[in-house]
Formats: structure tokens, C-alpha cells, sequence
């Protein structure tokens, strides 16, 4: 059952509805914009549960409080669809990989035998893709997909060296386990 709002909470929602925005800048901009609306309303939904939820007796700050409320709610919306979006990626050998200095596919990675094992290197390809997890996974598809490290790195809220070490180890897995 639903509890309505006192005019105290009411008012509390309304003079910290800039954390919301604040939220999504600092610590969710690398989503998408055209779904920034939709986040910003979850994050008013987290916004107001935790003015009705919030005990000033615990000796926490509202916004302290208010700002996990909001991470809460706004990831409860996100995780779904950020393991959605993973399962329906696809990869091809002509995708490029994209570097600072070269711009090579998937392809390239594996070092071609005479013999035409064609069918053998792409089982192995997909076999050590399927290794590939996590960040690295999500770094290596958006080099494929044709962004700059740097973008990366503002994207996944990393360095710019990490991407670097990431899509190397990444190509030097492909490579090592595609020429055995």
C-alpha cells in the first residue's frame, strides 16, 4: 500500500530535486541522452522515497541519504537493460578494432594458415571472445564500434590508459589463442 506524502516531504522532494540532475551528470553521463528523461524520473521516484523513508534521528544528512535512494533506483533501471543490450551484441569478423595508431578488424587479429581453416579460426575467434568479460568485453565492443579511446574512457567513467591496457590485452588474447 502506498503512503501519500506529508507537505514537510513534499517540500524536502522539491528543494533537492537539483541532486537528481546532479546524479546524472556526475555519476551516470555516460548513458544515453535520449533516455536521460527517463532516468531523471526514476531518480525523482528514488528522490521521494527517500524523503518518506528518511529518520533524521540516525544522524545522516538528507542529501547523503537521498543520493543512495537515488543511485538505487536509477541502477534498479539501468542493470537490466545495460545485460539486455550485451546478449543482443553481435560480432563480426569485419568489425573493425579501432586504435589510436591502426585501424584493424577482427580478422586481422588471427593469423591466417594456408591450409584454409577458415571454419576453425572463426570457432576459435567466438571461443575467446566468449572469454572476454566485464569492462574488457565492453571496452573491446565500443572500439569495434568505431569510438576513440578517449570516448571510451569518458563512457565507462575510466582513464584513457586503461582503455589502451584493456583493448592490447584484449587483441593479445585474440591473437594468442587464434594462432596455436
Amino acid at each position: 500500500m502506498m503512503q501519500k506524502m506529508t507537505d514537510a516531504q513534499r517540500a524536502m522532494v522539491e528543494r533537492n530535486l537539483p541532486l537528481v540532475t546532479w546524479y546524472l551528470q556526475n555519476r551516470v553521463a555516460w548513458w544515453r541522452q535520449d533516455e536521460y528523461e527517463d532516468l531523471f524520473q526514476i531518480g525523482a521516484i528514488g528522490l521521494c522515497k527517500a524523503a518518506m523513508t528518511y529518520d533524521e534521528s540516525r544522524g545522516v544528512r538528507f542529501g547523503t541519504y537521498a543520493c543512495e535512494c537515488i543511485a538505487g533506483e536509477v541502477w534498479n533501471y539501468i542493470r537490466p537493460r545495460r545485460k539486455r543490450e550485451k546478449r543482443l551484441c553481435a560480432v563480426s569478423l569485419e568489425d573493425e578494432v579501432t586504435c589510436e595508431m591502426e585501424g584493424i578488424t577482427l580478422a586481422d587479429q588471427i593469423p591466417y594458415r594456408e591450409d584454409g581453416r577458415t571454419m576453425e579460426r572463426m570457432l576459435i575467434l567466438r571461443e575467446t571472445l566468449g572469454r572476454i568479460k566485464g569492462r574488457d568485453w565492453d571496452m573491446l565492443l565500443l572500439a569495434m564500434k568505431g569510438f576513440r579511446q578517449e570516448e571510451i574512457a569518458y563512457r565507462l567513467r575510466t582513464t584513457q590508459p586503461t582503455v589502451c591496457r584493456s583493448l592490447r590485452r584484449s587483441r593479445g588474447m585474440i591473437a594468442a589463442e587464434c594462432g596455436r
